[in-house]
């Protein structure tokens, strides 16, 4: 889940929590709070951390800044990513989890006023969740920001660059993840299936399993999501 947003989703986050048994592995998207706000943060992670017994890995999103992170992380009840990776063994499987904010095609307004290289930074970033991704392991990516376009259908069409990352789905669809889970689009849609574009012979040869997109925002959903695996 992601985007709780302070006071704003709190209440019916807690009652989907309270109503969510037997989890092997709490991902949260980012966007605990509004502006930063430190301290609502830490109290929306210590009730997540009460309420649970299996491991939960946290990214952050745009409404947690960069200068308050470290003070946010500030805990040994949660796996903070942040352009890193951890593996972990969930129920017997070896799981790779890569965390990251994510990147977008065009930085907003205030970035771009107030954030210098943002054009290279999220450049970077791309090359960096690409490399991450590059080994066999069961892989789970966890971003804010949607690494596709596909599930920000039912947001404005005009704003999706400055909510999302069309270079992203390349690397989703060459690395091909095992899941993908992001948050941050409040009115797109829950749930894609990426797959390769198959125009020769040659393109329908291998393995061509989908890569499987969960927008997890919790004003979109409003619950958590629960995604069940066969590995």
């Amino acid at each position: 889940m992601g985007d709780i947003h302070g006071e704003e989703f709190k209440g019916p986050f807690l009652e989907s929590l309270a109503e969510t048994e037997d989890l092997d592995l709490f991902l949260i998207a980012g966007d605990l709070t509004d502006g930063s706000e430190v301290e609502v943060f830490k109290n929306i992670l210590s009730l997540i951390e009460r309420s649970l017994s299996c491991p939960i890995v946290c990214v952050f999103g745009n409404e947690e800044y960069e200068q308050d992170r470290a003070s946010m992380s500030e805990n040994d009840g949660t796996v903070f990513l942040d352009d890193e990776s951890v593996r972990m063994e969930i129920d017997g499987l070896d799981v790779k989890v890569v965390g990251s904010t994510g990147c977008l095609d065009r930085p907003t307004w205030w970035q771009r006023t107030n954030i210098s290289g943002i054009f290279q930074k999220f450049n970077r970033r791309v090359s960096m969740i690409d490399e991450m991704l590059s080994d066999d392991a069961f892989t789970i990516l966890l971003l804010h920001y949607a690494p596709t376009y596909e599930t920000l259908v039912g947001e404005n069409e005009r704003y999706w660059p400055e909510m999302g990352c069309r270079k992203l789905e390349r690397v989703l669809l060459e690395r091909r993840p095992n899941l993908v889970f992001h948050g941050h689009a409040h009115r797109g849609t829950p749930v894609a299936e990426l797959r390769r574009k198959q125009l020769t012979l040659s393109d329908f040869e291998g393995d061509e399993r989908t890569v499987p997109v969960y927008n997890v925002a919790f004003p979109l959903v409003g619950q958590i999501t629960v995604v069940e695996i066969d590995a």
